[in-house]
C-alpha cells in the first residue's frame, strides 16, 4: 500500500509538471537571461532572509519540543537537511524523510508528528491571515481568487474542530477497546490509542503554555519569507499587496506535487500574480530566478550538512 501511494504520487506528479510546461510554455524560457536579470547584490539579502527564516523555524521547533535533552545544534542541523531533502525529491515523497529524521531527534513518533501538526496549524493560521490582508488591500476585485479564501478558512475551521473534538473521540475509541472482546487487534490498538491520546495532550499542553511564542516565531518567520522576495518588490510598482499575495501563494504551492525546486508551483504562483498585475511580464524568469537563488541555496545548504555528517562518520 505504501509503495501504491508513491508510485500515485510520483504519476501525478510527472503529469503535474506536463501541465504546467505545456500551460506556461515553458520550453520558451531563455535561461541566460536569469543572470542578466536578477543577480545582483540584492539577491543576497533575499537568500540571507530565507536562511534566517529557516533558523527562526529551527527554534520553533526546540521550543515546540520541549525536549531539553535534545542538542539544539542537531535540530538546527537536521531542518536545512530535511529542508533540502523536501527540495530535490519531487511529488511531496520527501516528506517521510522529515519525519523519520525528526522521530530519531527526539527518539519518539509522536513528538515527531506532534511538532509537525503544530507547525503547520500555526504556519496555516498566519498564512490565512497574510491573504484576508493581501486580498483587503489589493484594489481589484479577484472573484477565484477570494473563493479560495473560503476554502482556506473552512479549512482553518475544520482543523480547528478536529483539534477541540478529537480527545473526546479517542477517548471513545479507547474505553470501547477496553470493555470489546479480546481479540489479536485488541492490544495493538489499545496500545497504539493509549500513546496517541498521551501525545495529543502533551500537543495541548505546548499549545496552552507556548502557544504565545509559537505564533511570534511563525510571525517572524514568514515576515523573512516575505522579504526574501523583495527583489521583486520594484516590478510589482512596490505594492505590498502584491508582494504578500505572491508569498502566500508560493506557501501553499508546497501543497501541490511540484517537481524538484519547488518547480510547478512556483511558476504558477509568479502567474497567478501576473494576472493580477499584467506589467510583471517577467514572471516566468522570476519564478525560475527564484526557483535557482533561493531554493537552490537551500539544496547546497543541505548538501553541505550530508557531507559533513559523512566526514565525521568516516572518521
Amino acid at each position: 500500500m505504501r509503495y501504491l501511494r508513491r508510485i500515485f504520487l510520483f504519476i501525478i506528479g510527472i503529469i503535474f509538471i506536463v501541465l504546467v510546461f505545456n500551460f506556461l510554455n515553458i520550453k520558451n524560457l531563455d535561461v541566460s537571461s536569469i543572470q542578466s536579470t536578477y543577480f545582483s547584490w540584492k539577491i543576497f539579502f533575499c537568500i540571507a532572509f530565507y536562511v534566517i527564516s529557516h533558523c527562526i523555524r529551527s527554534l520553533r521547533l526546540f521550543v515546540i519540543s520541549g525536549d531539553v535533552n535534545v542538542a539544539l545544534k542537531s535540530v538546527f542541523v537536521e531542518q536545512f537537511k530535511t529542508n533540502g531533502v523536501n527540495l530535490i525529491i519531487p511529488f511531496k515523497l520527501g516528506e517521510a524523510y522529515r519525519f523519520l529524521r525528526f522521530k530519531k531527534v527526539f527518539n519518539s513518533g509522536f513528538t515527531s508528528l506532534n511538532t509537525l501538526i503544530i507547525e503547520r496549524f500555526f504556519d496555516f493560521t498566519i498564512l490565512a491571515f497574510l491573504f484576508s490582508v493581501g486580498l483587503y488591500i489589493y484594489p481589484g476585485e479577484v472573484p477565484e481568487i477570494q473563493n479560495t479564501m473560503v476554502g482556506i478558512m473552512l479549512v482553518l475551521m475544520l482543523v480547528l474542530v478536529t483539534i477541540l473534538s478529537l480527545e473526546d473521540t479517542v477517548l471513545i475509541i479507547h474505553k470501547r477497546l477496553l470493555y470489546r472482546s479480546e481479540n489479536r487487534l485488541s492490544y495493538p490498538l489499545l496500545k497504539f490509542s493509549h500513546e496517541f491520546l498521551m501525545n495529543l495532550r502533551e500537543a495541548k499542553k505546548v499549545l496552552k503554555a507556548k502557544s504565545l511564542s509559537i505564533l511570534s516565531f511563525t510571525i517572524l518567520i514568514w515576515s523573512f519569507e516575505l522579504l526574501s522576495l523583495f527583489i521583486f518588490f520594484g516590478e510589482l510598482n512596490y505594492r505590498i499587496d502584491l508582494l504578500i499575495l505572491l508569498t502566500v501563494f508560493i506557501a501553499f504551492s508546497s501543497l501541490l506535487p511540484n517537481g524538484p525546486l519547488g518547480f510547478g508551483g512556483v511558476q504558477l504562483s509568479f502567474y497567478t500574480i501576473f494576472l493580477l498585475h499584467p506589467s510583471f511580464q517577467n514572471y516566468l524568469i522570476a519564478s525560475t530566478a527564484y526557483t535557482v537563488y533561493i531554493f537552490g541555496t537551500g539544496i547546497l545548504i543541505s548538501l553541505v550538512l550530508f557531507i559533513l555528517n559523512f566526514i565525521k562518520k568516516g572518521k
